[in-house]
């Protein structure tokens, strides 16, 4: 009996482990389909901001996508990826890279809104003008549709 008690625990066990992958998404399976809206947001980050802008990249904006309660925004963060410079442009400043691949439909990708998940008005506002303060320039936007190819 208590064999058989054991075997069914390790069967389950390993049905279990062996649906993981189908269930966790990865990044790399998500790609636009042809027609699919996707948008390309470059944002140009000031030299001597680059350590402090990545640092808060991961620490509070990356993070709050990956641990909200928001099924959507959650999406939204599996669906985007995040290119970081090879070199800095002649012009001193850092090319970062937002690619939303596929958009999410319906989904909120304000900045200020992000951060009210978990901050409240002021403080998500202050978060904005700190993300902000990194900046050289305005960011540039780009809307696309996915072709065939």
């Amino acid at each position: 009996m208590n064999l058989k008690k054991n075997l069914s625990i390790l069967l389950t066990a390993g049905l279990l482990l062996a649906s993981l992958p189908a269930l966790a998404q990865k990044k790399a399976d998500m790609r636009a389909k042809q027609g699919e809206d996707v948008w390309l947001i470059i944002n140009y980050v000031k030299d001597e901001a680059k350590a402090d802008y990545e640092a808060f990249m991961a620490d509070t904006f990356f993070a709050l996508l990956q641990k909200s309660k928001n099924e959507k925004t959650r999406q939204q963060y599996q669906q985007t990826r995040y290119l970081k410079p090879a070199r800095q442009n002649e012009d001193g400043t850092w090319t970062y890279i937002f690619l939303m691949d596929p958009v999410v439909e319906d989904g909120n990708y304000d900045i200020p809104e992000l951060f009210m998940e978990v901050h409240s008005e002021e403080e998500a506002q202050k978060l904005m003008e700190q993300y902000e303060s990194f900046m050289a320039r305005p960011a540039e936007f780009h809307g696309l549709l996915q072709s065939e190819h």
